[in-house]
């Protein structure tokens, strides 16, 4: 199957977690007169997510119906707009790769993106300002020419871990 990675989408939804945890001590030895020392702490954890959170709940919990999922991302600037069409959620897989190609090109150690099948991959708005980039491997990757974002990468390439 031919994949095509995209970068991560912008940040849409928000999901705030509250825990708390009590813990109540009592002294063994009732020497003195019985006290009860009670303390509550309260963790918020901040879960910031790059679709509304109910496509992820929705994954978890999704039926098998034949009905298609459709997402819709784009660049920064908003010029490049395009459309993942999938048959479930679970088709778009999520993948840290350190080879020397993705440090290089994320500017990190390693890059993070979403494998999809080509033909569920297609363009809305903002092909004229696309720039493409084959790599000597024979990857290319696409970019927004106006905020200069990562769009997606395809191509078979030869692996280079280093």
């Amino acid at each position: 199957m031919r994949t095509c990675i995209l970068s991560p989408l912008r940040i849409k939804s928000t999901l705030v977690t509250t825990t708390t945890t009590t813990t109540t001590y009592t002294p063994r030895l009732l020497l003195l007169p019985t006290t009860t020392t009670t303390t509550t702490t309260t963790t918020t954890t901040k879960i910031t997510t790059h679709h509304p959170i109910d496509f992820y709940l929705q994954a978890r919990t999704m039926s098998s119906s034949h009905s298609k999922t459709q997402l819709k991302g784009g660049c920064t600037c908003k010029t490049v707009q395009y459309t993942l069409t999938l048959n479930s959620v679970e088709d778009a897989r999520t993948t840290l790769c350190h080879c020397k190609s993705c440090k290089r090109a994320f500017g990190t150690n390693y890059g993070l993106t979403a494998k999809v099948a080509l033909d569920a991959f297609s363009y809305n708005d903002g092909t004229e300002t696309l720039k493409k980039y084959t790599q000597q491997n024979g990857v290319t990757r696409e970019f927004c020419g106006e905020c200069g974002v990562f769009i997606c990468e395809y191509g078979v390439s030869t692996f280079s871990p280093s």
